[in-house]
């Protein structure tokens, strides 16, 4: 009796949540019309229209699409949610306007390689098929296939731009980016580009540029985390302006800073297969992917200063006064592989 009880409440609930929302020409809306909740995967339209009045676009609204090539969005859109365009065969957004909510990763892994302004386009720019805002200072969003390959991919952001946009290259196919001498602040997580493994996509070390090239004599200003993993990043700035980068937070995080290596780049390695390394709070700290068999850390001239004997994927370590400011570490796995780094304490 209690298994009908509680089969007949869930036939209820569910009856209820749907009777919640409408269906307007074959996609699934809230009751007011103002969220677009599910795009059909499989429906064979080559193109659709967002119809105006809608607000929000919700998470995975057309994840996996196979047949869709063109998506208007409305004048009316205030909001996209994470990975609402993730997966999907679209290849095309035509921008009306720029909603002032963008989630995470709206185009990961998609196809989308071009954009196109509407007749109604409010307050929106393009430069050779880059979103900017209507006086071009602010650069919104990069089409994420547009260049397509991503072992070669580059892009010279234009002079004149001031501010690129949060997330405005998340999910781009890019190894190289070149910031104009006119640019002021870069928004959280801007350069998050697409990983070439796509197991890896949380990692940010498999998100990261290969290198920045920054042509403004003062730094702009970062906010929050806008380059993924910038200690495997290198770095290229006026000359005149070294010092500068090299002493601002944010920007001394770098690989390197015009082929010299920053004391930072030492502070962290990731090796990108087995091993993570950290130095916090006085301490060596070892996670491995593969067992760990032996450390052994040498000064700079090759002189052994320790030597431990592991069983595990763990490891830390005091670093005492016996350790010199720059020293050297090998790692030995189980399967007799090896690993060498030089670390800054």
């Amino acid at each position: 009796m209690n298994r009908i009880l509680q089969f007949t409440f869930f036939i209820f609930w569910g009856t209820l949540l749907y009777s919640q929302n409408v269906i307007i020409d074959g996609v699934i809306f809230s009751a007011d019309g103002k969220t677009l909740i599910k795009y059909p995967r499989e429906r064979i339209d080559e193109k659709y229209v967002i119809p105006e009045g809608t607000e929000i676009i919700d998470e995975e609204a057309f994840l996996s699409t196979a047949y869709l090539h063109e998506i208007t969005l409305p004048t009316s859109l205030k909001e996209i949610r994470d990975d609402a365009f993730a997966g999907s065969s679209a290849t095309c957004i035509v921008w009306s306007n720029f909603p002032a909510i963008i989630g995470k990763g709206i185009f990961e892994y998609s196809h989308i390689k071009e954009f196109r302004l509407s007749n109604n386009n409010l307050g929106c720019s393009l430069i050779e098929g880059v979103l900017f805002s209507k006086d071009k200072r602010v650069l919104l969003k990069y089409p994420p296939q547009k260049d397509g390959d991503y072992y070669i991919g580059e892009y010279s952001i234009p002079e004149g731009t001031e501010f690129v946009e949060e997330r405005a290259f998340e999910s781009a196919t890019l190894q190289h980016v070149i910031l104009p001498s006119t640019l002021k602040e870069i928004g959280d997580h801007a350069f998050w580009v697409i990983s070439p493994i796509p197991t890896r996509t949380d990692d940010p070390y498999y998100r990261r540029l290969w290198r920045v090239t920054c042509r403004t004599i003062t730094p702009p200003l970062i906010i929050g985390d806008p380059f993924a993993y910038p200690r495997a990043i290198e770095l290229y700035v006026p000359d005149i302006s070294f010092d500068v980068y090299y002493n601002t937070v944010g920007w001394k995080e770098f690989k390197t800073i015009n082929d010299v290596e920053t004391p930072s780049s030492l502070k962290l390695i990731l090796s990108p297969t087995t091993l993570k390394i950290s130095l916090t709070d006085g301490y060596l700290n070892l996670t491995s992917e593969k067992e760990l068999s032996r450390v052994m850390i040498y000064n700079l001239n090759g002189l052994e200063i320790a030597s431990y004997t592991l069983n595990g994927y763990r490891y830390s370590e005091e670093i005492t006064n016996q350790f010199p400011e720059l020293f050297v570490l090998k790692v030995i796995y189980a399967d007799g592989t090896e690993d060498i780094f030089k670390l800054y304490k």
